[in-house]
């Protein structure tokens, strides 16, 4: 299965929520490759920091930039049982290449107006991709980055927004904005690698995890 992390917007949690279930695979003994698309390779470090670790079990990685890279992708998925993409935050060549060849498209946003906003052209890309589809493109919204206060329900607003895309539907897991993820991050490790362990972010994790592979 070729799982995409996309969107139009950088700083959405998409390197965070990639390298997290790429960990977990690993750790899993699941088959499973990491694709940096990005320019700016955060997956890539990711990686680095995880493989100078001895404790820790590495992830596979390459990086795969430029409009070619559909077929390179799926020369890749004859080898690997799960590939997930790690593309830049914005209108890429990368993007709309991966959305050509993925089974899956998850889309993580803000609950904020402005990334509410990209889901036009995210459409707008999907539909072109659709043309040289053989099969519709399972696409969801990941809220992400969510407030940790319950009096603060912004994401209620994207919920709403996402009712007016017929072909884009939501994952009922909201992930919350927590340092544990930046600090997994740094240490080339997934939430459920850093003690002691946050409850919270391991549930939200968890249940992306599921969903992706559901």
């Amino acid at each position: 299965m070729i799982i995409l992390f996309g969107a139009e917007k950088g700083g959405v949690g998409k390197s965070t929520l990639s390298t997290n279930l790429a960990g977990m695979m690993s750790k899993r003994k699941m088959d499973v490759l990491l694709i940096d698309a990005d320019p700016q390779p955060s997956a890539s470090n990711w990686v680095e920091r995880r493989g100078d670790d001895p404790e820790l079990i590495g992830v596979t990685c390459i990086r795969l930039l430029g409009n070619k890279i559909a077929k390179q992708i799926l020369a890749q998925a004859e080898k690997y049982e799960q590939i997930i993409i790690d593309t830049g935050g914005r209108d890429s060549d990368e993007l709309r290449a991966s959305m050509v060849v993925a089974d899956k498209l998850y889309i993580p946003l803000k609950p904020s107006q402005p990334d509410a906003e990209t889901l036009v052209k995210m459409e707008r890309n999907i539909e072109a991709a659709g043309t040289f589809r053989e099969r519709e493109l399972i696409t969801k919204v990941i809220i992400s980055m969510a407030s940790t206060n319950a009096k603060v329900r912004e994401y209620e607003e994207l919920i709403e927004v996402l009712e007016d895309f017929e072909n884009i539907g939501l994952v009922e897991k909201i992930v919350k904005e927590r340092k544990i993820y930046r600090d997994a991050f740094k240490l080339g490790r997934t939430v459920e690698e850093v003690f002691p362990l946050d409850k919270k972010a391991l549930n939200e994790i968890e249940d992306i995890f599921k969903e992706v592979l559901s």
